[in-house]
């Protein structure tokens, strides 16, 4: 009680070698013990810290050093000894109490039990005397940075033991053969639900296309591009695609024409497979001679041809050839079109029927865009297993139950934003998801961290025949490459994504490509067998993000630039970004291709995109300029050049970005947006009852103080996924509208004319 505690500030910057760092921690410590009679609450007044109840301010690791000599004490008629007390409480996060004893330096680590439990601690202090022993043992002349944390039984439980992953597949193999070994053990049996298509109707149906197709040119790894709305039909394209020996391209009918022109460009396909809906989007975007093949056409010049199996040795092709090519974003400003051949689709697909535990009898909802590989994770482990697919015209209807028409699903793919909205709403009703999720065994998120809030309400409300597994993975290492079934846990601070599927490998490493200890954060690095071939065209960022894996040579691993830490049961964790990359809605955004694309508006002089999470769980862009440039042409920029995921939600004006004492751009400083900064039209309030309750919908949902009868839904940051809880909202205050008019029409008042009282409809 009566030693005063000092603050020291270490300086680790540049990498010092030990002698550096005994230098300048030895000029701190005197440095600070020559205001030692300056109390330490006075500092603390006077430095004004930021306050939180989670931790003491300035510091939560203490030193506490014991350099008294321990001497007997004798007192007239007393014998005085020293007795130990046990400590059951931590002041400090961590508290490292050392003296010299006998020659020897003892101590104890004392550890704050709400943030570390007893095996954490103990591996911290073994991680500390191995870091001492490192810099005694050799020169003082050695970086700090690399001296070894981690002994030879440690390294080979993080490098080697938790990735004893190599399960037995059929590597030879390509992913419709899967399909067609399904069709024929179980010919009869529903493949499409909704229209009652059978495996081996799909089959025929995909194979006299597959024939038509390789009259048309393809052959094992040309490229097929496809524009066509969930369906028989889009499965039917992708299959005779593969079966043809080609490689498919998505893309979404949704996307900008624009984008759509440059992945055309970009992927040079040999043909173009498309809907009558969607046959105008691409018709006038077409590579010099590629044919445009409207597949869902009412007679099809293919339906004479033969609906029998293709050899793949007859076409040639092999399970190293290309299997699709999906564009995510780039920071060029232009997508880069991702290689996945079909080894890597069916050492996934095998793994993730055993994940997901399918097979006859199960359905699958299918609701995802094909430019999102999260509908592969819908449709392929389905048909190679013998469940059903169930296509969805939307994912939850009137009531809130899910559906894909009449039949009803026992497993649902979402994006982490979806669920986490769909939770949210059900919580916020105060209902049990009961009717939306009859007879759903298993829901997998995937696309973004999951919240650890988000997931304590899920396991509140959900079934309980309803299990929640969180799958991981960049498209890059084909759909997923962990998984786990998760729960909530009091003090969870984070949710796990898992161990690594089969024939995947996960590393966590240092900048200098070392494996970091248990509980160290480090970034991503994943091997194995969905390794993706590279970027398509791309061959120097191919080499930069592909690497050589040094763990397992003449192998491959992808530098994901994901943030991720171990636990100590060998699960690993999400942690964050190392650079701007964010998802939005399970898509991944490249921001500097956001900003590239705004930067090119007249009058733009600088622009920051920054991916906010103002509210728990709803992540949304927000552009922040400055310079003379109207909102409105930013927002027509926007919606004519980027998908729906990529447009920012709000934009902001700013006279100057702020900037880091060191002049780069301060992310940090950037301002939450107004309530109005997204909107310039003048405000007219709302006339009618239908108007004002949708007004009162909108606030509430998009948390505005005020919402004006010509005020748009998607301008004030409305979204896809926020049109779930519209649509419950609506339908609380008896209100019905069409799905298809929130996205029709433009502003509160179009909507309230589409709108009609569900009283009404009853007489």
């Amino acid at each position: 009680f009566f030693v005063n505690t000092l603050a020291l500030r270490l300086d680790l910057s540049s990498e010092p070698t030990v002698g550096e760092l005994l230098k300048r921690t030895k000029a701190q410590v005197l440095s600070a013990q020559a205001h030692q009679d300056l109390p330490f609450d006075q500092v603390v007044e006077r430095v004004k810290p930021p306050r939180s109840t989670a931790h003491p301010p300035l510091f939560q690791v203490m030193f506490d050093w014991h350099n008294t000599p321990a001497r007997a004490l004798t007192m007239p008629g007393l014998t005085v000894s020293v007795a130990s007390t046990e400590t059951t409480t931590s002041q400090y996060d961590l508290v490292l109490s050392m003296q010299e004893r006998n020659g020897d330096i003892v101590g104890h680590l004392n550890y704050a039990t709400a943030l570390f439990d007893e095996q954490t601690a103990r591996r911290y202090a073994r991680y500390w005397r191995r870091l001492l022993e490192g810099m005694t043992a050799g020169s003082a002349n050695v970086s700090v940075a690399r001296l070894p944390l981690l002994d030879e039984a440690e390294r080979e439980q993080v490098v080697h033991e938790w990735n004893a992953t190599e399960r037995a597949y059929p590597i030879r193999q390509c992913i419709h053969q899967l399909f067609e070994a399904q069709a024929a053990r179980t010919p009869n049996a529903i493949a499409i639900g909704d229209e009652r298509v059978t495996y081996a109707a799909l089959n025929a149906s995909a194979n006299r296309l597959a024939r038509h197709l390789r009259a048309l040119g393809v052959v094992a790894d040309t490229r097929v591009a496809v524009c066509i709305e969930r369906g028989a039909p889009m499965v039917i394209a992708l299959l005779a695609i593969w079966k043809a020996g080609g490689a498919y391209v998505p893309l979404d009918p949704a996307y900008p024409r624009e984008r759509i022109a440059y992945m055309l460009r970009d992927s040079a396909p040999i043909a173009v497979l498309t809907s009558r809906a969607s046959r105008d989007l691409v018709a006038s975007h077409l590579p010099d001679r590629a044919p445009l093949v409207v597949i869902d056409a009412a007679a099809c010049p293919w339906d004479a041809l033969s609906g029998d199996d293709l050899d793949p040795n007859d076409i040639e092709l092999n399970a190293t050839h290309l299997c699709y090519v999906i564009y995510t974003s780039g920071s060029t400003g232009q997508p880069k079109g991702v290689m996945i051949e079909h080894r890597n689709l069916v050492n996934y697909t095998l793994d993730a029927i055993r994940w997901f535990g399918l097979g006859p009898g199960e359905t699958v909802l299918q609701q995802n865009s094909l430019n999102f590989d999260l509908s592969l994770e819908e449709i392929v482990p389905a048909l190679s297993s013998g469940a059903a697919l169930a296509p969805a015209v939307e994912l939850f209807g009137a009531g809130g139950s899910a559906r894909g028409h009449s039949a009803r699903p026992t497993m649902i793919h979402l994006t982490a934003a979806h669920w986490q909205q769909l939770v949210g709403e059900w919580h916020r009703a105060g209902a049990r998801p009961a009717a939306a999720l009859e007879g759903v065994r298993l829901v997998n998120v995937t696309g973004d961290a999951l919240s650890p809030h988000k997931l304590e309400q899920w396991d509140a409300i959900r079934p309980a025949h309803t299990r929640l597994i969180n799958t991981y993975g960049p498209t890059e290492i084909t759909i997923s490459c962990s998984a786990a079934y998760v729960r909530h846990a009091p003090g969870m601070s984070r949710v796990s994504i898992g161990r690594p599927f089969a024939n995947s490998r996960m590393y966590l490493l240092d900048a200098r490509g070392e494996p970091v200890p248990v509980g160290v954060t480090g970034e991503l690095y994943i091997g194995g067998d969905g390794v993706a071939r590279g970027y398509l065209n791309r061959p120097e960022l191919s080499a930069e993000r592909f690497v050589d894996d040094p763990f397992r040579p003449g192998s491959r691993m992808y530098k994901t630039g994901d943030l991720a830490c171990r636990r100590g049961d060998g699960e690993i964790e999400f942690v964050g970004r190392n650079d701007f990359q964010v998802k939005v809605r399970g898509f991944r955004v490249e921001l500097s291709e956001v900003e590239t694309r705004l930067a090119a508006v007249d009058g733009v002089q600088e622009i920051a995109v920054l991916a906010r999470e103002d509210a728990p769980g709803e992540k949304r862009l927000v552009a922040y300029y400055t310079g003379a440039a109207e909102m409105a042409a930013l927002r027509e920029c926007a919606a004519r050049d980027l998908p729906a995921y990529m447009m920012p939600a709000a934009y902001v004006c700013l006279p100057a970005l702020p900037l880091t004492p060191n002049g780069k751009l301060d992310r940090n400083a950037l301002p939450p947006p107004a309530h109005d900064a997204d909107s310039n039209r003048g405000y007219e309030a709302p006339q009618g009852d239908i108007e004002e309750t949708l007004a009162r919908i909108w606030e509430q949902l998009l948390e505005r103080e005020r919402v004006g009868r010509h005020d748009n839904f998607f301008d004030l940051g409305g979204h896809s996924l926020l049109t779930v809880s519209l649509i419950e909202r609506m339908r609380q205050a008896d209100l019905h509208a069409d799905v298809a008019a929130l996205f029709t029409t433009s502003t509160l008042a179009e909507l309230a004319a589409c709108t009609t009282k569900l009283k009404e409809i009853l007489l």
